[in-house]
């Protein structure tokens, strides 16, 4: 297949490609970096500039759009938007406009609201699930829910396959020390209830999705098999927010407070790593 991946040049974005061009797909990065392996095709541009996706698209069976702000600190919430609503519009229209059939984009599991909330928001249940409501008050957070509703307008409109991955805190490899302190400090990141990827996974499962068939427009919660600390995933809970959140369906050991069974059943994801394959403790 011929796929175009937006924010190819990225650090999610050369797992996703390295990933595809195993499994024999020919793949075009567009973004505004070259990337580091000069074997790829590369297409310059700007997802602002709904002319650059009609350039770079062009051909494409399939689009990956991975290019946005990735998180509300690095930039003001104005260009957080813009980038990441704007930009996830031009691409859905470029390869409408173009006809092509699939596009596949990074939401977020920030689309709830937890991970930048500045007081105290907690889950209406547990383990949370694609049907648990996004309710951000963050800009990022708020993108990434609009970017959704994007993406099932133009399987409406256009009866594109839309799907949208809500990735939730990616681990990458070369960042062991970082996550080593996490999985001994739980209260550090008790926002983001402990849920993580593997990187290796994420491209992985945009991989599946790409390659899927028979959907329309789905939503998929993404994330490891386990959580990020070597903690009980109830008694971590109970912990750090006593008895005020409910348990929707059994959690065991240390199983993730996300619910991917979803993706496993219309997708065929499993997770296949862990943070013990990063991390030697």
């Amino acid at each position: 297949m011929r796929i175009v991946v937006t924010g190819g040049s990225g650090n999610v974005g050369r797992y996703v490609v390295d990933e595809l061009r195993k499994f024999g797909h020919r793949v075009t990065v567009f973004d505004k970096k070259e990337p580091k392996d000069k074997d790829v095709t590369f297409a310059k541009g700007n997802i602002l500039e709904v002319n650059d996706c009609r350039k770079a698209f062009s051909g494409a069976q399939a689009i990956i759009h991975l290019a946005a702000i990735v998180s509300p600190l690095s930039e003001s919430p104005e260009r957080t938007m813009n980038m990441n609503v704007m930009g996830t519009f031009n691409v859905h229209q470029a390869a409408a406009d173009l006809g092509i059939q699939k596009v596949v984009h990074a939401s977020s599991g920030a689309s709830y609201g937890f991970d930048y909330a500045k007081k105290d928001l907690l889950p209406y249940y547990l383990p949370l699930d694609e049907d648990h409501p996004q309710e951000p008050e963050d800009c990022y957070g708020l993108s990434k829910k609009i970017g959704e509703e994007i993406a099932s307008s133009f399987t409406k409109k256009y009866k594109m396959i839309t799907i949208a991955l809500r990735i939730c805190f990616v681990w990458f490899p070369e960042k062991v020390d970082y996550y080593r302190s996490l999985v001994k400090e739980p209260e550090r990141w008790k926002h983001l209830l402990w849920i993580y990827n593997d990187v290796r996974d994420v491209a992985f499962v945009f991989r599946l999705a790409v390659e899927a068939k028979g959907l329309k427009h789905e939503v998929f919660l993404i994330s490891a098999e386990d959580n990020g600390t070597e903690c009980n995933s109830v008694e971590l809970v109970a912990r750090f927010y006593s008895n005020r959140i409910p348990f929707k369906k059994h959690v065991e050991g240390r199983q993730s407070l996300a619910d991917w069974s979803k993706a496993e059943r219309l997708l065929g994801y499993k997770p296949r790593y862990c943070w013990r394959d990063i991390i030697a403790i």
